[in-house]
């Protein structure tokens, strides 16, 4: 160790010994007390924010993605009917009239 750093070491130690001896012990005690039981209600704050995160964001991918899926593949399918539509040179609103009727039960 330099000479400065061991004088550095030596302030310190002579403002922690005066700091302690200006605040009581009781006083320290409680401080820590509170110190430890804040951070202790920190850290399970951000536990259980995680948990719920993972929780609402994975049940959002689930519910959602498969609902996105259904919306463009609905959206294809009108496309689909339109192109289909203009091809044979009629009307959409005449197919989307007959669309029920060319159903046939397979059993009877």
């Amino acid at each position: 160790m330099s000479k400065l750093e061991l004088e550095e070491e030596t302030t310190q130690k002579t403002i922690f010994e005066e700091i302690s001896d200006f605040i009581p012990q009781n006083i320290r005690n409680k401080a820590s007390q509170i110190t430890t039981s804040a951070k202790s209600y920190i850290s399970s704050g951000f536990s259980k924010i995680k948990q719920l995160s993972w929780v609402g964001l994975t049940g959002t991918i689930v519910l959602v993605l498969p609902l996105g899926v259904a919306i463009a593949t609905e959206q294809q399918l009108q496309e689909l009917d339109s192109i289909e539509a203009q091809r044979l040179g009629v009307d959409k609103s005449q197919i989307d009239s007959t669309a029920g009727q060319s159903f046939r039960p397979l059993f009877n």
